[in-house]
């Protein structure tokens, strides 16, 4: 199978990418900034990487150029994972040279599909968000493994943690929505 490097600086991101590749034979292993993803390109060139669009000391398209730019990785297939509260811009992610961009939460199905068809040669299709709310979803996956014991008070402190870590993000997308209309005022 293939060796896949995933850049993200979200641990459980990375947990998720290894549960879900890692079954069907392929080689995972993961960096937490766009810096350390280049140095591994380049000391052990994975066949796919899969780019968080934010991380530290380089985000995602940056390592793509970067990528891109580089004779010895230009067979190195790269799919964009865009947050759930991350807009992403699709003319953006091809001019840097994505071969697809896949929307987090990580849809297992959606997710081999992907690596598959672009391991295969082919170039998958920029995929659309997910069919359920992120949030809930993030509060789901926190919960997974408890079912049979989950009461009320685990899934308000699930809510709770998923809120309070997204919500740097969803005031930083507030604050620029805010900005750009008094903007146009």
């Amino acid at each position: 199978m293939a060796d896949i490097l995933i850049a993200d600086d979200n641990p459980h991101a990375q947990h998720m990418a290894e549960a879900i590749l890692a079954p069907e034979g392929h080689r995972v292993s993961g960096v937490s900034d766009g810096e350390a993803a280049l140095r591994r390109l380049r000391d052990a060139k994975p066949d796919l990487v899969l780019l968080d669009t934010k991380m530290p000391r380089a985000d995602g398209l940056a390592v793509c150029r970067s990528i891109r730019a580089d004779p010895g990785l230009a067979d190195v297939r790269v799919v964009m994972l865009a947050g759930p509260l991350d807009p992403f811009d699709r003319e953006s992610a091809g001019a840097a040279g994505f071969d697809a961009v896949l929307q987090k939460p990580l849809d297992a199905d959606g997710l081999l599909n992907a690596v598959n068809e672009l391991l295969g040669g082919g170039r998958a299709h920029v995929a659309a968000a997910p069919a359920v709310d992120p949030l809930t979803h993030l509060v789901e996956e926190t919960l997974i493994g408890k079912r049979e014991r989950i009461v009320e008070g685990e899934i308000r402190q699930a809510v709770d943690e998923v809120l309070t870590a997204a919500m740097p993000a969803i005031v930083e997308r507030i604050t620029m929505q805010v900005s750009r209309k008094l903007k146009e005022i």
